[in-house]
C-alpha cells in the first residue's frame, strides 16, 4: 500500500511540475501551463514501477498480489481500475 501511495505521489509531482503561467483564475490562483511538458510511460513511470512495485514478493512475475504482476504498460493499464478502487 505504501508503495502505491509513493507511486501516486511521484506521478502527482510529475504532473504538477509544469511551469506556472502569469495568468490566474477567478480565485487569483496561478494557472498551470503544461503545453510544453512531455511525459512518457517508459521514462517517467516505468522506472518507478520497476523499482517499487514489480519486485519479488510484490507485483513481479507470477504475482497474485492485488491486481497481479505490474511489469508492462499493458498489465498496468489493464489493472488501472483495480488499482484505483482498492488502492493496490
Amino acid at each position: 500500500m505504501k508503495k502505491i501511495l509513493f507511486l501516486f505521489a511521484i506521478i502527482g509531482l510529475v504532473i504538477i511540475s509544469c511551469s506556472k503561467s502569469t495568468a490566474t483564475n477567478s480565485s487569483n490562483t496561478p494557472i498551470l501551463d503544461c503545453t510544453n511538458v512531455s511525459q512518457s510511460f517508459s521514462t517517467d513511470v516505468n522506472p518507478i514501477i520497476q523499482t517499487t512495485c514489480a519486485v519479488s514478493g510484490c507485483h513481479g512475475a507470477g504475482s497474485n498480489n492485488g491486481p497481479g504482476p505490474l511489469l508492462t504498460y499493458n498489465q498496468i493499464f489493464n489493472a488501472r481500475v483495480a488499482i484505483r478502487i482498492t488502492g493496490y
